[in-house]
């Protein structure tokens, strides 16, 4: 996983702009990758990476190597029940891929929960059907069939009725290249 967050890292970064945010949550972060890139090529902003206590055991060294460890806080709990309150923007990179409907729906409401009126959640991945090349997500989407025993990508519209379904509202949806889409999300 995070080998492939650090080769979409670039798309990621050159299709949508970070810099008006204050606080961004990665939830279900890893070790860290996306958010140390995030906080790298953006001085001004802080993040919090939260994950299961064993997985964000591992981050402090990928922090320290972006030189983002001051400026990021750590924070191992259930992102179901631990999200930090009022951040900016909560990230959920892959997050929900593989998980069923209700499941996802689940890990939407809690973000909707902590979600101030200004907040976002960006919700980072492969779409089905999205832009004129539905290869890989098809691909990736064969791939958990085989692995979970079902699909685990979602068109644009069951994304949005998931979040529509958690008090969410569609904001736009951004092409990044290797990491799909991000599909951004403001309480409605």
């Amino acid at each position: 996983m995070a080998g492939n967050t650090s080769r979409a890292l670039p798309d990621i970064l050159a299709a949508y702009d970070f810099g008006a945010l204050g606080v961004v949550v990665d939830v279900a972060g890893g070790r860290g990758t996306l958010l140390a890139g995030i906080l790298r090529a953006y001085p001004n902003l802080r993040g919090v990476l939260l994950d299961l206590p064993h997985v964000v055991a591992e981050a402090l060294p990928v922090l320290q190597a972006a030189g983002v460890e001051s400026r990021c806080e750590i924070v191992g709990g259930d992102f179901l029940a631990d999200l930090p309150v009022g951040a900016d923007a909560y990230l959920l990179k892959n997050t929900v891929i593989g998980m069923n409907d209700a499941e996802a729906a689940q890990v939407f409401q809690a973000c909707r929960c902590v979600m101030g009126q200004r907040s976002r959640l960006l919700v980072i991945g492969e779409l089905m059907g999205f832009g004129a090349a539905p290869g890989p997500a098809a691909l990736l989407d064969l791939r958990m069939l085989v692995i979970f025993g079902e699909a685990g990508l979602r068109t644009e519209a069951e994304l949005r009725a998931l979040m529509a379904e958690a008090g969410l509202s569609v904001t736009r949806i951004v092409g990044t290249g290797r990491a799909g889409a991000i599909v951004e999300a403001a309480r409605a």
